[in-house]
């Protein structure tokens, strides 16, 4: 009976799941047995966060001129967080679940943290604060209105414009909160966690990665599959539901009727977008009222019960939203904003019909609806509402006042952290005296993997096709799979996006992720979570993002894969910024940096040289015992008074390497200098060594026009570096074409080395490209 579809009406609801009949029915029973019946205090209890969140949205609005950058309102959809933080909190979760609100949910989701639990630092002052660009906020005055957050309240901080992101940067966060905090927790105490988007945003890609990502992570086994891990790493948790890894997520999309000027029959065709939910395994999915607080409670309640047996659901809150898209697309009559009537306008910009805005009033839960229902159940009267929305009105406009003395950043504050990076660990040296091993490159990442894992438990690896026997398609992992999977170590869809943004969710919530793309060049499809999330929100809101991304670059196997196979991406890579960028030599370098990435609290790039696999150019002895290389410090692999080559990746280096000890036999010195981390480079090491030679080359596998050695060797010549040249100019030998062909012998014609067999029957790279440019820089003297 699994895979069935059932269809269950209620009176508000219509939803709509898929998974057995058997599960149906006991998740059916505990939703119902352990329903919450709302008194009528909680009732009021709703009214007071609604009538909160509308005083501040009323004392922006009111000071929207001192305000810098947009200003978007959510009047008439207070409902919707008021309802879904009240289960939460009813729930005894609200603290402890990660909650990811949209710009317009993000005033709610505060107002409710503060009234609800009462304790802490005011995070409504703090918002505040942000609006107006104060030095004491959280963002240091460096982000302005709703992108911001509390993270260590678990309020997911506002990290990129496009509101699915950060939604699905919180299943990351979700899925470290059942792994590392549901063991040993009673059902009803698991945190869960919340995310709430638009109906525009509903429409982006990342969407439908993250929902299918967590179908994927909720994924019931059969009994005999769970009797078959009996062994591995799985827990109470993981024989109750059969679910091995498990996100448990509650989705809200907060339907406005429509986008910024964009209509639902634009948007997605008026879609009914509850049914989407049939599409992914074992979620419900909901139509609520988004203008009821009792029915959003009621649907949120439904939806943690089902997050805390590992079951997701997609809610849909219908509402209106009672402005424009932005606060200065609402032109209001004249002197209606002194009299605080927010609903006396003349144009609302993507309203063509202001009878339907009207309309839409009427059901305006602080105004209309839900303060009808109130006076209609005689649980308060007119007066006494009324009076609490003054009160919170005057209590708003006080604290606003109260922000607006505090000091704005200034320039100077702004300069005393310019940092791009965290500190960077300590370099970890090796007990000398202890033994080694002697490794190839792909069993010394294997090795470190393996161990890594073992030691911190907060550690998991994962990405496409990494978890098998075999170690992947490149076999990087093999034979880690068979102690530390499917929990530690485990498949991913073919979903990028979702890999860096749920890897990005895992390192806030304390986790040491590490992720693999089965090639370098897949990246691009999660690279705008390394640009718009990881590297701006660590650089202005010292955001903690622990990440370890894994890139295979370069030839696989005889080359001919095509760019999309075998490309390397530190140009594009270095100018984001904040992102440590490494490129691993030998089997000793690849343990001694995936220790210090590990140890780091920076997002780092680990670009691996596939062809080097198990190679001899690339063994080496590799210490038993934890060691570290510290980041920014190059390493001179061959000393020499001539020329001095800048080089990195593994094929490079060895090919540098080996061609320098050819030269020396005509009589020229080369010093090869292996970069080790391209960024931040070791600019010091690099001016000393030409300040020896007089002379240089630059050396990779990148696009030798517009790659990283042209940009490398700009930010150089800011730093004396030309001072110290003697020759007409500064070699850069890169590949010769910007794609990579198919045909063998273009592919290997490309690059600026190449490889033989020498006697023994060993590989041994050479670059004759290398020998010629070398040649050409001696006749400068």
């Amino acid at each position: 009976m699994r895979e069935i579809l059932l269809v269950e009406n209620t009176p508000h609801t219509e939803v709509f799941f898929r998974f057995s009949k058997k599960r149906r029915m006991t998740m059916k029973d505990n939703i119902n047995s352990a329903f919450f019946a709302l008194t009528d205090e909680d009732r009021l209890e709703l009214y007071a966060l609604m009538a909160r969140t509308r005083a501040l949205e009323e004392s922006l609005i009111m000071n929207r001129r001192t305000i810098s950058g947009p200003l978007l309102v959510a009047m008439g959809q207070e409902a919707v967080a008021a309802g879904s933080f009240l289960a939460l909190h009813k729930a005894g979760i609200l603290e402890e679940s990660i909650k990811a609100p949209d710009h317009r949910i993000m005033f709610g989701a505060t107002v409710a943290i503060d009234m609800l639990l009462q304790k802490g630092p005011s995070l409504t002052r703090d918002l505040f604060r942000n609006f107006f660009a104060r030095a004491t906020g959280g963002n240091l005055g460096r982000d302005g209105n709703q992108h911001w957050g509390a993270i260590d309240r678990r309020l997911m901080p506002f990290m990129c414009s496009d509101m699915s992101v950060n939604a699905m940067v919180a299943i990351g966060y979700a899925e470290e909160l059942r792994r590392r905090e549901w063991p040993g927790l009673l059902a009803r105490k698991r945190p869960v966690g919340i995310v709430f988007f638009g109906d525009g945003a509903a429409q982006q890609g990342i969407v439908h990665e993250g929902m299918n990502w967590v179908a994927a992570s909720n994924f019931a086994h059969s009994p005999e599959e769970i009797a078959r891990l009996q062994k591995k790493w799985i827990d109470k948790i993981t024989h109750e539901t059969r679910v091995v890894r498990g996100a448990p997520m509650i989705f809200v999309i907060n339907e406005n009727s429509r986008a910024c000027y964009t209509s639902p029959a634009d948007e997605h065709g008026a879609s009914e977008l509850s049914k989407r939910a049939c599409g992914y395994g074992n979620m419900v999915g909901v139509d609520v009222d988004g203008t009821d607080p009792e029915a959003v409670f009621r649907e949120t309640w439904a939806a943690i019960i089902r997050a805390q047996n590992l079951q997701s659901t997609l809610i849909v809150a219908h509402s209106y939203r009672l402005s424009g898209h932005n606060a200065d697309q609402t032109v209001y009559k004249e002197g209606a904003l002194e009299r605080r009537e927010f609903f006396e306008v003349e144009r609302i910009f993507g309203c063509a019909d202001l009878g339907e805005f009207r309309a839409a009033v009427e059901k305006d839960p602080v105004h209309g609806l839900w303060k009808s229902t109130i006076l209609e159940r005689k649980i308060a009267t007119r007066e006494k509402l009324d009076g609490v929305l003054l009160y919170e009105r005057r209590g708003m406009d006080a604290l606003l006042q109260e922000t607006l003395t505090e000091l704005k950043i200034t320039v100077m504050d702004d300069e005393k952290d310019r940092s791009i990076f965290p500190a960077f660990p300590r370099e970890l040296f090796p007990d000398k005296t202890r033994p080694t091993k002697r490794m190839g490159y792909n069993k010394a990442f294997a090795w470190i993997v393996e161990t890594l894992i073992r030691e911190d438990e907060r550690v998991v690896y994962f990405g496409e096709d990494v978890a098998n026997a075999e170690g992947g398609v490149l076999a990087l992992t093999k034979g880690v799979y068979g102690e530390f999977g499917p929990v530690r170590i485990f498949n991913t869809p073919i979903s990028e996006e979702a890999i860096v943004a749920t890897a990005a969710g895992r390192a806030l919530a304390g986790g040491k992720p590490k992720c693999e793309f089965q090639f370098g060049g897949f990246w691009w499809d999660g690279a705008r979570i390394f640009a718009h999330v990881i590297a701006p929100n660590w650089y202005s809101k010292k955001l903690k993002f622990g990440v370890t991304a894994v890139f295979p670059c370069g030839i696989v196997h005889k080359g001919s894969s095509g760019h999309f196979h075998e490309d390397w991406p530190e140009r594009f890579l270095v100018p984001m910024r904040g992102i440590v960028v490494v490129a691993p030599a030998t089997a000793y370098e690849v343990v001694g940096f995936m220790r210090t990435a590990h140890e780091y609290e920076g997002p780092v790039a680990v670009l691996l040289q596939i062809s080097a696999a198990s190679l001899s150019d690339f063994y080496a002895e590799v210490p038993e015992e934890p060691y570290g290389i510290p980041f920014g410090k190059a390493n001179i692999v061959r000393e020499g008074k001539d020329v001095t080559v800048i080089t990195y990746g593994a094929a490079c280096v060895a090919a540098a390497k080996n061609e320098a000890e050819k030269l020396s036999e005509e009589g020229i010195s080369v010093e090869v200098i292996d970069l080790r981390t391209v960024w931040p480079y070791d600019e010091e090491l690099i001016l000393s060594s030409v300040a020896k030679t007089g002379r240089a080359v630059l050396m990779h596998e990148d696009y030798y026009r517009f790659g990283f050695g042209q940009m490398l060797l700009g930010d150089l010549n800011g730093h004396k570096f030309l001072e110290h040249v003697k020759t007409r100019d500064i070699k850069v030998l890169g590949a010769s074409t910007p794609f990579i062909p198919t045909d063998p012998d273009l592919v290997w014609d490309r690059l600026p080395y190449e490889r033989g067999r020498e006697e023994g029957g060993s590989t041994r790279h050479r670059s004759r490209k290398l020998a010629t440019a070398v040649r050409d820089l001696m006749k400068f003297s």
